[in-house]
């Protein structure tokens, strides 16, 4: 009886395996390297203790899918924060859902370059400042309303309540165009 070859048996007859189309989603371990400062050595040793999980193993073209990459952010900012052990803290990121945990990140403040790379959105637009987040503030002996607008940690935008709509759409302009580019040139 003579066995029919598949592609894989004439492949390997003439000294070839059979190549896979590589793919194109997801991060490869440099690129995840790259984004979590952690050395590639390091990273295997996080795959090995299922820190980092990846789709597919296809060798040096392995990718790892962007919802791994945001645990494993997660995971090394709960490590730096907490004496926490590895398996621990593997338990509270994954009882996190992903929206969630990049949340928690952008609260804990996830790097604009990184972000961006990842699709986490930074900064949406500002919404209009509820009745708590308005503070009262007196300039030179003259009481005037404020709008406190928090833009990031240490920087703030002050309004005033009773500005026009052409002041309002500049402020807003601002918070768009100029707070977005400062993240961008910081990639």
């Amino acid at each position: 009886m003579i066995r029919k070859r598949d592609r894989y048996t004439r492949a390997r007859d003439r000294g070839q395996r059979p190549k896979h189309p590589a793919p194109r989603e997801g991060f490869l371990l440099a690129d995840v390297a790259r984004l979590t400062a952690v050395p590639v050595r390091t990273l295997r040793d996080y795959v090995r203790r299922g820190l980092l999980r990846y789709s597919e193993r296809l060798g040096t073209i392995t990718r790892y899918p962007r919802s791994e990459v945001v645990r494993l952010l997660g995971a090394l900012r709960l490590k730096s924060l907490t004496k926490a052990t590895w398996v621990e803290i593997k338990r509270r990121v994954e009882t996190m859902s992903a929206s969630d945990l990049e949340r928690w990140l952008v609260e804990q403040g996830l790097v604009p370059g990184v972000a961006a790379e990842l699709g986490i959105a930074l900064l949406a637009r500002v919404p209009e400042p509820g009745p708590s987040e308005r503070s009262m503030l007196s300039m030179e002996g003259a009481d005037a309303h404020w709008q406190r607008t928090e833009l990031l940690p240490g920087l703030e935008l002050l309004l005033s309540v009773s500005a026009s709509p052409a002041v309002k759409r500049a402020a807003q302009r601002i918070i768009d165009e100029h707070v977005a580019g400062v993240w961008a040139t910081q990639t």
